[in-house]
């Protein structure tokens, strides 16, 4: 009687040890999945950024994006996408 109930404790431990296994795996792999398509958009910003920069200095528009420096280098400096997204948006709203 008490090995049935140790056997069918020890089978559902396994089960769940199975499924937290392929759990594992499936957001392992989610995770590899979303880190490609973040480098990618990643490059995709960097080149707009470049060519949106480039715009600019053949426009002939200042740019002051210097004088945000400090903030940007400051709070949102641990997110490199998120300065680069406040950058772009500084840099649209400064009038030439």
């Amino acid at each position: 009687m008490e090995n049935e109930l140790l056997e069918d404790k020890f089978k559902d431990i396994d089960e769940k040890v199975d499924f937290l296994i392929e759990l594992c795996q499936a957001l392992q792999q989610e995770n590899e999945e979303l880190l490609t398509k973040v480098k990618t958009l990643d490059g995709q910003i960097a080149e707009k950024s470049m060519s949106e920069e480039h715009f600019v200095k053949k426009q002939g528009y200042p740019l002051k994006a210097g004088y945000f420096q400090g903030f940007l280098c400051g709070q949102l400096a641990f997110n490199p996408l998120k300065s680069r997204l406040l950058k772009r948006l500084i840099l649209k709203a400064v009038p030439p």
